[in-house]
C-alpha cells in the first residue's frame, strides 16, 4: 500500500468569528513611576464597532439552497437547508444573553448558538400584517417590506447598533403564535441544526507512525508552481489535511516529501464542483416538507429574541403578539413543491431508460414507418432517411409551387463519418440555392444545408453588432489586400503605409461564431423539426453534423459577399477563419423531462467509452474517459441540451455536490410518514458495510406526522447513543450529527445505444 491523496469534505461544528457584530470599547491603563518620583497613570479609551449583516443578506452571501427554488420533486423526507459562502455568518450575532451566574462557560455555550433559523411553512400558514389590508398572497408569503422604524413599532425592539438606519428596508413575515411555538426549536436544538464544511485535499498514509514533517508542492497543468508549504503531522494520525489554499478546477500534480525523504507525486483532477479551499456554513430546518403540497421556506433572524426560562433558552414573546401573530425579519425566502412521495430524481431518470425501449433507441429521430404499401423499395428508402434523422417537411418554391422535401437539422442520430456536401457545391456558397440537393430517383429535395446557410445569414443580420463588425473587418482586410497588390505592381511608387494582410478577426466576432457553432441562439424547430423526435419524458442522443454547422457559419460569414471579387476574397477568409470549427467531433443529448424543471441545477458528466464489468454491467472510466463539457443549458423549463467535445458513450446526471443534505430514506409505502428511517453514516461517511446498514435510526413513533416537525434534540440524543457503532470517537456535535444524516446526491447513468 502507498500514500494516497484524495478530495475530502470536512464537517465542522462551527466557525466562530473573532468578534461578534456589535459595539465595543477598548480601555487601556498605563502607569509610570521611579524611585523618588510620583507615579503617573494614563488612561485611554477607544470605541469601535464590528458590523455585519443584520436585517438583509447580500446575494453573494448565499451559496445555495435545497431543495432548489421553484423545484418540483420528492422532497418530503429531507430537511431543507441553506448554505452560506461566509463560513462564520450563522454565529456572527447573539441569540440570547447568558443566564445570571452562568459565567464564561455559559457565554461560550451561547456563542455556539446561531442567531438565525430556517422555518418551513405550508401554503396558507403565513398570516397578513394585522394592521394592513389588501395584501396579496405574494406579499404574505414572501414578506411585507417595511422600514426598521416601522418594524420596531410592532413590538420587536432590537438593540440599536452603530450603522443601523431607521429608514432601512427589510422584509417581515407574520406567524400565528401557536404555529411558531410548534416550529421554533430551543436555542440548544438550533446548535444541532447548524454546522460548517470545508473542501480540501488530504494525504492518507500507509504508515502513520513514520515521519512528522511534510513538505508539499502543487503544480498546475502548465508546470507552474502554485503553492508550496511545510506542515507537521500529528503522531499516529493516518489522514492529514493538506494546506494548499484555494485551487481552481483543472489538473494538478501534488509533490510531497516526508521528513526530507524521497519526493513522491500524484496527479489530481479537480472538477468545477470540487472547490478545494472553499469553506461554507450550513443552517438546516427542523420540519419535513409536506408531500403533495408547496412549501415556503424563510430564514428568519432571532437576534436577542431568546431568553433563559429556567430550563432552556427559548423564544421570548414578551408581548410581541399582535392579534395572535408574531412578526419576524425574513433574511431569505424561497419556495418549492413536493409533487408526490414517488416523484424523485432517481425514478424519473430511470424511467427515461424504459421510455427509450422503442425503435428510436434513444436517438434523435422519428420512429420508422410501418406502412403497408406495395412499393417496399420506396418504404425502405424512406425509413433509411428517417433512421438518419431526416423529416419530411412542406417546401414552398419561389414560383408558387409546393412539395415535400427532406430536412435534417444539425443533430444527427449516429456518428457522421463523411461529408454530405457535393463537390459541385463547395463552400463558400453565393446563395442558399447552391446547397439544395436533389434526389433524381425519388424526385425530392434535401433542403438541410440550404436551410442552415439561410438561417446563418438571417441570424447574423439580426445581430447588428456582429453584421456591421464583420462587414467593417472584411472591408479593412480588402483594402489591405488591394494596397499590397498595388505595391507589388508598382514598386517604384512611394507608399507611406505597409500593408497588413493578416488582420486578425476581432474577438467579439470569433466569440459569436463560436457560440453559434454550439447552436446558441438557434430556433428550436431547426434543431428538432418534429415534436415526435423528442417526446415528453425522453432523452435523445446525437452527434453534431459538421457540414450543417459549416453551412450555418458560411451563411453568417456571407455578409458583404456581393461582387465576384468579394466572393473570391471570401474563399481565402473562409479557409482561414471557418475551417477550424470542425476540427473535433461534438456530440451530446437533449433531455425533455420534469427532472429539468424540478432540479434546475442538474450536473452532467459525459464519457467517451464503456468498459465491461461484472454482471455484464457497463461502467465508464471515471477520469481518463471524461469528455469536456462545451455547453449545458436549459432551453425551456423542461428541456435541456448538453454538448461534449468527442463522441459521448454514456452520461451521468446528478445533483450538485453542495446539494448534500440531511434527510431520511423514503418510506417503502407512500404515505407512511411514521416509517421514516435512516441508515446512518459513520465517521468516514459510509452508510453500509458488506451491504448491511451500520445503524438504523427511526423517527419516534409519536412524532406529529401532520405537523411534520422533528424533535431535533431527541433525534440528536438517540443518534449520539450509537456514536460508538458509528466510530465517532472524538465527541458528538452538530458536525457528526449532520454527517450521520447526510443524503448523498442522486446519480443516474444513461448509456447511448449504438
Amino acid at each position: 500500500m502507498s500514500n494516497i491523496i484524495e478530495i475530502y469534505v470536512d464537517f465542522v461544528e462551527n466557525h466562530l468569528p473573532g468578534l461578534k457584530s456589535g459595539d465595543y470599547k477598548v480601555v487601556t491603563k498605563q502607569s509610570f513611576g521611579a524611585a523618588g518620583v510620583s507615579t503617573q497613570t494614563y488612561n485611554s479609551e477607544l470605541d469601535f464597532s464590528v458590523y455585519g449583516e443584520r436585517y438583509n443578506l447580500k446575494p453573494t452571501d448565499i451559496a445555495s439552497v435545497f431543495p432548489p427554488a421553484n423545484s418540483l420533486g420528492e422532497h418530503s423526507s429531507v430537511f431543507p437547508q441553506i448554505v452560506f459562502e461566509r463560513n462564520t455568518l450563522p454565529w456572527e450575532r447573539t441569540i440570547a444573553l447568558p443566564k445570571q451566574g452562568g459565567g464564561e462557560a455559559e457565554q461560550k455555550k451561547i456563542d455556539k448558538m446561531p442567531w438565525m433559523a430556517l422555518l418551513v411553512f405550508n401554503e396558507g400558514e403565513l398570516q397578513p400584517n394585522p394592521k394592513k389590508t389588501g395584501q396579496t398572497t405574494a406579499e404574505i408569503e414572501q414578506g411585507a417590506i417595511m422600514t426598521l422604524a416601522d418594524f420596531k413599532k410592532t413590538g420587536a425592539r432590537p438593540t440599536t447598533e452603530t450603522g443601523d438606519e431607521e429608514d432601512e428596508k427589510l422584509k417581515v413575515i407574520y406567524v400565528k403564535t401557536d404555529l411558531l411555538q410548534a416550529l421554533l426549536p430551543t436555542a440548544g436544538d438550533l446548535t444541532y441544526l447548524s454546522h460548517a464544511r470545508a473542501a480540501s485535499l488530504r494525504l492518507v498514509r500507509d504508515n502513520a507512525d513514520i515521519g512528522t514533517n511534510l513538505y508539499v508542492e502543487v503544480w498546475d497543468s502548465k508546470n507552474k508552481l502554485v503553492h508550496a508549504s511545510h506542515q507537521t503531522f500529528v503522531k499516529g494520525e493516518k489522514a492529514t489535511l493538506l494546506e494548499v489554499g484555494k485551487l481552481m478546477p483543472g489538473t494538478y500534480t501534488i509533490k510531497y516529501s516526508i521528513d526530507k525523504g524521497e519526493k513522491a507525486s500524484q496527479n489530481i483532477k479537480l472538477g468545477p464542483n470540487d472547490e478545494i479551499g472553499r469553506k461554507t456554513a450550513v443552517v438546516v430546518a427542523n420540519r419535513l416538507p409536506k408531500a403533495g403540497a408547496r412549501s415556503i421556506v424563510h430564514l428568519v433572524s432571532l437576534e436577542e429574541q431568546y431568553a433563559w426560562n429556567g430550563k432552556n433558552y427559548t423564544f421570548s414573546y414578551n408581548g410581541k403578539e399582535d392579534n395572535g401573530v408574531i412578526p419576524l425579519v425574513s433574511l431569505k425566502s424561497w419556495s418549492f413543491s413536493c409533487i408526490s412521495e414517488g416523484h424523485n430524481l432517481d425514478k424519473i431518470l430511470k424511467g427515461l431508460i424504459t421510455a427509450s425501449a422503442g425503435d428510436t433507441k434513444n436517438m434523435l429521430r422519428l420512429p420508422l414507418s410501418k406502412a403497408n404499401i406495395a412499393d417496399q423499395t420506396t418504404l425502405g428508402r424512406a425509413n433509411q432517411l428517417l433512421q438518419n434523422g431526416y423529416v419530411p417537411m412542406p417546401h414552398f418554391f419561389r414560383r408558387g409551387g409546393k412539395n415535400l422535401s427532406w430536412y435534417r437539422g444539425p443533430l444527427v442520430p449516429g456518428q457522421k463519418n463523411q461529408s454530405s456536401l457535393s463537390a459541385k457545391a463547395p463552400l463558400p456558397a453565393s446563395c442558399a440555392d447552391e446547397l439544395l440537393m436533389y434526389d433524381e430517383e425519388y424526385g425530392m429535395f434535401d433542403a438541410s444545408m440550404a436551410a442552415a446557410w439561410e438561417l446563418g445569414r438571417l441570424l447574423s443580420l439580426r445581430n447588428k453588432k456582429f453584421s456591421t463588425g464583420l462587414y467593417r473587418w472584411k472591408r479593412l482586410h480588402s483594402q489591405q489586400v488591394l494596397l499590397a497588390e498595388q505595391q507589388e505592381l508598382h514598386p517604384h511608387l512611394p507608399f507611406h503605409d505597409v500593408p497588413n494582410t493578416n488582420i486578425e478577426m476581432p474577438d467579439a466576432l470569433n466569440q459569436w461564431l463560436s457560440d453559434t457553432s454550439l447552436l446558441k441562439g438557434l430556433p428550436f424547430n431547426y434543431l428538432v423539426p418534429d415534436e415526435q423526435m423528442l417526446p415528453v419524458e425522453s432523452i435523445r442522443f446525437f452527434s453534431l453534423d459538421f457540414d450543417w454547422i459549416a453551412c450555418l457559419l458560411d451563411g453568417a460569414f456571407s455578409i458583404g459577399r456581393i461582387s465576384p471579387n468579394d466572393f473570391k476574397r471570401d474563399q481565402a477568409l473562409h479557409a482561414l477563419h471557418l475551417e477550424g470549427f470542425k476540427d473535433k467531433p461534438i456530440s451530446g443529448f437533449l433531455l425533455r423531462s420534469s427532472a429539468v424543471a424540478g432540479w434546475p441545477d442538474l450536473q452532467v458528466d459525459g464519457y467517451c467509452k464503456m468498459n465491461a464489468a461484472d454482471e455484464d454491467k457497463e461502467t465508464p472510466q471515471m477520469d481518463e474517459d471524461k469528455l469536456p463539457l462545451l455547453r449545458k443549458e436549459r432551453l425551456s423549463p423542461n428541456v435541456m441540451i448538453c454538448l461534449f467535445e468527442g463522441e459521448v458513450a454514456a452520461v451521468d446526471i446528478h445533483e450538485k455536490p453542495e446539494m448534500l443534505h440531511l434527510g431520511f430514506d423514503i418510506p417503502k409505502e407512500p404515505g407512511k410518514a411514521t416509517d421514516y428511517s435512516k441508515n446512518l453514516r459513520n465517521a468516514q461517511g459510509i452508510d453500509k458495510v458488506n451491504h448491511q446498514p451500520i445503524a438504523t435510526q427511526h423517527l419516534a413513533p409519536d412524532w406529529d406526522a401532520n405537523n411534520r416537525v422533528v424533535d431535533v434534540g431527541g433525534l440528536f440524543s438517540s443518534i449520539e447513543q450509537k456514536k460508538g457503532t458509528l466510530e465517532f470517537n472524538n465527541g458528538f456535535t452538530s458536525a457528526q450529527f449532520a454527517l450521520s444524516l447526510i443524503e448523498g446526491v442522486q446519480k443516474v447513468r444513461l448509456v447511448r445505444n449504438r
